[in-house]
């Protein structure tokens, strides 16, 4: 689980680029494949692109709050 510290998330600011997390998820891939990979996993895991959504998640976001990276973790599992 992420460990939050006063304003920060594993030591990530409160808010995190979509791409950076993409690339925590999909280490082994190259940036623009953890992308790919990662809106695919939005898209596909069952319930997670609507609790997105309800969190101010749209398609075209580059940055996450800490909401959305929760649920992300609650979806997905700790990261790689």
């Amino acid at each position: 689980m992420l460990k939050y510290n006063a304003h920060k998330i594993n030591g990530f600011a409160d808010k995190m680029q979509f791409g950076n997390l993409a690339v925590l998820y999909y280490p082994d891939k190259t940036y623009k494949n953890a992308l790919r990979l990662f809106r695919r996993e939005i898209e596909i895991t069952p319930g997670l692109k609507e609790a997105m959504a309800a969190a101010g998640y749209q398609e075209n976001n580059r940055i996450l709050t800490r909401k959305q990276v929760e649920i992300v973790e609650n979806f997905l599992g700790e990261m790689d």
